[in-house]
Order: C-alpha cells, then structure tokens, then sequence
C-alpha cells in the first residue's frame, strides 16, 4: 500500500480496510509503512494527518480498520492520561498475578512443590514480582503526583 493510499484512506469518514491482507505485513513493517502519517498511542496507529484523531485498532481479536468512534481530538488530558496508565497497570498486576498463580497451580497438579525449583522457573517468578513491585512503585508516584496536583 502507498502513502497515496494511507492519506486517501484518512481522509475518508467511512471504516475501511487499511491492509487487504493484513496478516501480510508484520507490525514492523506496518510501523515502517505509516510511520510518516501515523504515531503508536496506546495500542493504536493514529493518524497525524488534521485535528482528528483515525485509529487504528490492531488488538488481537479485532479487524484492522479505521473506526468512526476512534475519531476524536488529538490532545488527551491529563486525567484520560492517568485513567489509562491506571487500567495499563492493573492490566500488568492481573497478567503477572496470573502467571504466579496458574504456575504454583500446575506445580500442585504435577505433584510437585508450588514454589520453582528450576533456576528458569525461579527467574521467571522472580521477574513477575519483581514487576509487580515496580507497578506498586508506580501507582504509589502516581498517588502523589495527585496529592500535589
């Protein structure tokens, strides 16, 4: 697809296909196609192009198609910026406190102790707390940044 075609499809209020065949271009390559009209803001390719925002929604589970009720104004407020950091980390904490514990799970079914015993098994566990502090940090120098706002 050309640049020609991105700017056509931007300018169009109707959702359309931004790749016939999407499954033919990695996210590298999508990223390295539209880098010179569109930026990555939360999961989304959004378009530089006007006032408005085109996203472009590449979640696993949806098409990759423009969306009218992604069109909004560039600018995002501070309070929308913390909104979304806070889902992201709760999103974080549920993963890892997932993976903790669909792990100490498989280890009971296995007949085996709940804690890791091999040295990859510890690393990956280790890795998961370890980021789920860093989540504590950050909601903590978030909740103070509130206080001082």
């Amino acid at each position: 697809m050309n640049n020609d075609m991105l700017q056509k499809n931007f300018k169009g209020g109707d959702a359309v296909e931004v790749y016939a065949n999407p499954a033919a271009y990695t996210l590298l390559e999508m990223d390295k196609k539209v880098s010179n009209e569109m930026t990555w803001i939360k999961g989304r390719y959004v378009s530089k192009v006007g006032t408005k925002q085109h996203c472009v929604d590449i979640s696993p589970g949806y098409s990759d198609t423009f969306s009218d009720e992604c069109i909004r104004p560039f600018e995002t407020s501070l309070t929308e910026q913390k909104i979304a950091l806070s889902s992201e980390l709760n999103f974080i904490k549920m993963e890892f406190n997932s993976f903790i514990n669909s792990f100490a799970a498989r280890q009971r079914a296995r007949g085996r102790s709940p804690k890791p015993e091999t040295e990859v098994e510890k690393d990956i566990t280790n890795l998961a707390k370890i980021t789920l502090k860093l989540v504590q940090y950050i909601e903590k120098s978030q909740g103070k940044s509130d206080a001082k706002s």
